[in-house]
């Protein structure tokens, strides 16, 4: 029998786990970066459609805007009126004078939102005005597009993006346009067409776009609208049926497109039955872990390195930490970014234990900051919203005060004038995000006697606060959108005067206030679009404001209840949690 040399078993121990702890090291290494890109493709994916709702919001108001715009010269009287006559020269001239003058005075009504339009119309009478270089449209080969040959067989609003060089022959504009039919009892008399520039639509997410990324916006025919490549405007693009069925609405995927991954985030408007995408590449997204990649891999071959040589000499002594950081990495792999690995030993395995517990703490400091980056956009949230309170207050009251003048009641005018400029001071120059309940009440009993000047005893008022909640702590202008919105939307149309109450108790873990109302009641329609966020109408923006400032602050369990019966009354309840302290 040949006899062995002494040193074969250290050299198959040296192999053996030398190649378990080399495989195990990679591939730790390997799921820990794979781990972290999609931890963070996850949370960059969350918010890049959070910011696609927000360019949504914009891109249907300006929808709506110039679906208001079209109706409102559709209907008006002194073109109607024109377009029903064979205009001379001169009454042409003085039409178009007229359009002008209206054009002027809608451009002043919509100057807050930035929207800048052109107006044509053409008209059965072979009047057509056009307020983009007057005198200079071919009218005819306008008439004989496409869009128009639509409209004339059809009473609704066609929307429509197209290549327009009816305006500017010699250089070619993608605009975005609503066209309707003007008629009257006895038929057509014309065709009216209000156009933006696309650079209106692309403007909304310009800013959003910084190095690489890619917004454009696909309107319901499938059709590019807004882009900023102008090669792509007015191209078919996916149809949305199809685009659902691989990537879902409001929903982010990671997709391969021209041999390069790219994060596709995309947001679906369900009225205006647009869709915001953007295309994100994913080199953008992970360039932050270009250093965390590079220590992995490190000391992944630093550890290989280390454990090799341990491994010849002292294999039994070091099975156990390795175990132990071999639990560890599988906790990680399973989501849990707290864990800390304790292991000792020598210098190698401490070295890994100290390396790993590094890099978790950088994944946890990069993840962090995404966090902080969600919740200074939920602070601007909520300031905005709070800000919205203000504007709608101060029209309401002001248009209270305009009554007054109108009925000659002079004195009582100039008296609400005064309380409305004191309670303004108190309450609009509170920085407090919080103040107590007390406090919030004071300055609600000061805004309904100052309804009160206007109403006299029609208004009358009782607020019963449970002694256990005076100091409890509440968000500001929490209770006054409500009050106001019972007193002008339920109270105000009855014949009767009316009561509003004001009382609140602890209960079961939370604080519920609740406001009633004697006043007409609302339909069930309304209450649910206030307490499900849906498109709330305009005199119910008070409500929803405060719907939505709750849930920003404390959930979506928390929030308003709205019971109400028609002629009967109103109770709105407000619930909110008690995990804020007594002042």
């Amino acid at each position: 029998m040949i006899k062995r040399k002494s040193h074969t078993l250290q050299t198959k121990l040296l192999i053996t786990f030398g190649t378990i702890f080399t495989i195990t090291i990679w591939l730790v290494a390997l799921i820990i970066f794979k781990e972290s890109e999609k931890i963070l493709a996850t949370k960059i994916g969350e918010a890049r459609v959070d910011t696609l709702h927000q360019i949504s919001e914009r891109s249907v108001q300006i929808n709506n805007s110039i679906h208001t715009l079209v109706n409102l010269y559709a209907n008006d009287s002194t073109i109607k009126t024109s377009l029903q006559k064979n205009l001379s020269k001169e009454g042409k001239n003085l039409l178009t004078i007229d359009i002008e003058t209206i054009k002027k005075k809608y451009d002043i009504s919509f100057k807050d939102i930035g929207l800048v339009y052109d107006i044509t119309i053409i008209g059965k009478n072979n009047f057509n005005y056009s307020s983009n270089m007057r005198g200079k449209n071919d009218f005819i080969k306008l008439s004989q597009q496409l869009w128009y040959k639509k409209i004339t067989n059809s009473n609704k609003i066609y929307f429509n993006s197209f290549n327009d060089r009816f305006t500017s022959p010699e250089k070619a504009t993608y605009v975005y346009s609503a066209a309707k039919i003007i008629t009257d009892t006895k038929g057509a008399l014309g065709v009216v067409l209000i156009s933006i520039h696309e650079e209106l639509l692309s403007d909304i997410f310009s800013d959003h776009i910084n190095n690489g990324e890619i917004i454009y916006i696909v309107d319901n025919t499938g059709q590019v609208v807004a882009h900023p490549h102008k090669n792509f405007l007015g191209k078919k693009y996916i149809g949305l049926e199809n685009f659902k069925k691989l990537y879902g609405y409001n929903n982010f995927n990671i997709i391969n497109k021209h041999n390069e991954n790219y994060l596709l985030t995309s947001y679906y408007d369900s009225k205006s039955k647009w869709l915001i995408i953007e295309e994100m590449p994913t080199n953008l997204i992970y360039k932050d872990l270009d250093r965390t990649k590079i220590f992995i891999f490190t000391i992944a071959c630093i550890s290989n390195i280390s454990i090799l040589i341990i491994t010849v000499f002292f294999s039994k002594k070091i099975s156990l930490p390795i175990s132990s950081l071999s639990k560890t990495v599988n906790q990680l792999k399973k989501g849990d970014l707290s864990v800390q690995t304790d292991v000792s030993g020598y210098q190698e395995i401490e070295s890994l234990g100290v390396n790993f517990n590094k890099m978790v703490l950088d994944l946890n400091e990069l993840i962090r900051k995404n966090i902080e980056k969600e919740e200074q956009k939920r602070i601007s949230e909520l300031a905005f919203l709070r800000s919205q309170i203000n504007p709608h207050f101060i029209h309401n009251t002001l248009f209270s005060i305009k009554c007054l003048i109108d009925l000659n009641k002079n004195s009582e005018a100039i008296e609400m004038l005064e309380a409305f400029t004191t309670l303004t001071k108190e309450t609009f120059n509170v920085n407090q995000e919080f103040i107590t309940l007390e406090k919030e009440c004071e300055a609600v009993r000061s805004y309904i006697m100052l309804q009160q000047i206007r109403y006299g005893e029609k208004i009358q008022f009782e607020i019963d606060l449970d002694r256990d909640t005076k100091d409890l702590l509440v968000p500001a202008l929490l209770l006054q959108p409500i009050v106001e919105n019972a007193i002008f939307h339920g109270i105000e149309p009855k014949k009767e005067f009316g009561m509003v109450i004001i009382t609140s108790k602890l209960n079961s873990y939370s604080l519920q206030i609740q406001v009633s109302d004697d006043g007409v009641g609302m339909p069930n329609k309304k209450i649910e679009m206030i307490t499900q966020k849906k498109n709330a109408l305009s005199h119910s923006i008070g409500l929803s404001n405060v719907q939505t400032r709750i849930q920003l602050l404390y959930g979506e369990k928390y929030g308003l209840s709205i019971s109400s019966e028609l002629n009967i009354g109103t109770v709105v309840t407000i619930r909110l949690p008690l995990s804020n302290h007594k002042i």
